[in-house]
């Protein structure tokens, strides 16, 4: 989240190159393979799926449109409780 705030107009400017973008750089693809090894890790079904999920409210897109009324804070503590409702876990 730190990052993404604080480089948003290059991650913005890579990810929305063309349609689907944000889904073919090698960043991303490193990012959700993490998050979908730790919630495999956890035991969550469809961790491949999930780990999308988690990764949605980190994007440049939605971040800019966003920005003016969600704080980093929130996006960190909404995505610490999407992962606790996701593993199923109260410190995971």
């Amino acid at each position: 989240m730190d990052f993404l705030d604080d480089n948003l107009d290059l991650v913005h400017m890579s990810e929305t190159a063309r349609a689907g973008a944000r889904y073919e750089i090698g960043a991303y693809r490193l990012w959700h393979r993490h998050v979908a090894y730790l919630l495999e890790q956890a035991g969550t079904p469809d961790a491949d799926y999930l780990a999308h999920a988690m990764l949605a409210p980190l994007g440049a897109d939605q971040r800019m449109a966003l920005r003016a009324e969600v704080t980093p804070a929130r996006v960190k503590a909404g995505l610490a409780t999407l992962a606790r409702a996701i593993t199923g876990g109260d410190d995971k």
